[in-house]
């Protein structure tokens, strides 16, 4: 009866680990890909980029009158179910999820939304 109750819960161990695994590579694919903030127009634009190696790029470009300012910053990113954390100048930690319109909301970023373009 002890082994029965020991391969049980061996068993169901395996399983719930291997659930986890899937539902945060999931996460991590839904990530995966270039965002643009939704208020991005032909003077202001926000992109982050995802990339499956856990490596991204932030770039910003504003543009008033005749004078353009860009920039683009590296990081590293990990992701688990409702966390995100990004190394960009510092370490960020921030709650992400998918609202209804399928837009990232990354609250420790910015208040608007995220549209995936690729």
């Amino acid at each position: 009866m002890k082994n029965i109750l020991f391969v049980f819960l061996l068993i169901t161990s395996v399983l719930s680990c291997t659930n986890n695994i899937s539902e945060q590579q999931t996460n991590i694919h839904e990530l995966t890909g270039t965002w643009e903030r939704s208020d991005s127009n032909t003077t202001l634009q926000n992109t982050i980029v995802f990339n499956e190696d856990f490596t991204g790029i932030k770039t910003s470009f504003k543009k008033d009158g005749d004078f353009m300012i860009s920039n683009a910053s590296d990081f590293e990113w990990i992701a688990s179910e409702s966390q995100l954390t990004i190394n960009l100048y510092e370490e960020i930690q921030t709650s992400y999820f998918f609202n209804e319109e399928g837009q990232l909301v990354l609250s420790a970023l910015s208040t608007i939304p995220y549209n995936k373009i690729d």
